[in-house]
């Protein structure tokens, strides 16, 4: 299955330090509140100098930094400072505390599944092939546009800023991704 996903589709809530935008959850029918979800793909704005993060048990976390610096404090574990497109992985269980003002991604993973973030910096009118030749129905993969414009080249598909792409169900693909401008893109791959 090939999915767009608008921006205007997302859903905000607020949080102690900011607010955060769930962009996908899988299954679509599951709900972060009721933690209930396998996987969750999300966006938050940190707009306190000193933020909480909220506990997750049993949650696996990667975060990746989109605007701002941000130094993460994950009591007895570590401690790490990140900037733009850099990332991090925790455990929701462990006492995390931020400080900076920031904007990131999140991708939350219960023990039935793993995960990982990858950025593609994409330049204007250049194209990319991303092929995945045996893709079983345990993997999932969601494309988020942070900034730019990108064709893809299924179905002639247009993303535009904040705009994300899904894909799972499909045994191999091939997509080509054209810039339209400068574009910023975050792949999060998950297997179930």
């Amino acid at each position: 299955m090939f999915r767009k996903i608008t921006e205007k589709s997302y859903k905000t809530a607020k949080w102690s330090g900011g607010t955060t935008t769930e962009l996908y959850i899988f299954p679509e029918d599951s709900s972060y509140s009721k933690r209930d979800f396998l996987f969750r793909i999300s966006s938050a704005k940190i707009e306190t100098e000193k933020s909480v993060f909220t506990k997750l048990p049993n949650i696996s976390r990667k975060i990746m930094l989109l605007e701002g610096h941000l130094k993460l404090e994950h009591k007895n574990h570590h401690q790490c400072v990140l900037n733009q497109f850099s990332k991090d992985s925790f455990s929701g269980d462990w006492e995390t505390i931020s400080f900076g003002k920031a904007k990131d991604f999140n991708l939350m993973t219960t023990s039935d599944c793993t995960g990982d973030l990858e950025h593609i910096r994409l330049l204007k009118n250049k194209s990319q092939l991303f092929k995945i030749d045996n893709l079983s129905k345990n993997k999932i993969y969601h494309f988020y546009l942070y900034d730019g414009k990108l064709e893809i080249s299924k179905d002639n598909i247009l993303l535009e800023e904040n705009d994300s792409f899904v894909i799972y169900n499909e045994p191999k693909f091939s997509l080509i991704f054209t810039a339209k401008q400068d574009s910023h893109l975050i792949i999060s791959k998950v297997v179930l």
